[in-house]
């Protein structure tokens, strides 16, 4: 048996409010790891271009306030 299929196993045997606790820590994990990778790719220079079309765009006068 893999470790996924005994957590899987577990997760089952939960009762709901275990399962909405573990519901809220998964989304948590989700988040915090999109916030990693978001702050990786920017650190890579992922995001230089979209950020200058906004500049770009700004001076050119193409944006509408919000």
């Amino acid at each position: 048996m893999t470790k996924l299929e005994r957590i899987e196993q577990e997760i089952a045997t939960l009762s709901p409010s275990e399962m909405e606790e573990l519901r809220l820590w998964m989304h948590k994990q989700d988040y915090d790891e999109w916030d990693r990778q978001m702050e990786t790719d920017f650190q890579a220079g992922k995001f230089d271009r979209l950020i200058q079309e906004g500049i770009d765009d700004f001076k050119a006068g193409k944006t509408t306030p919000l």
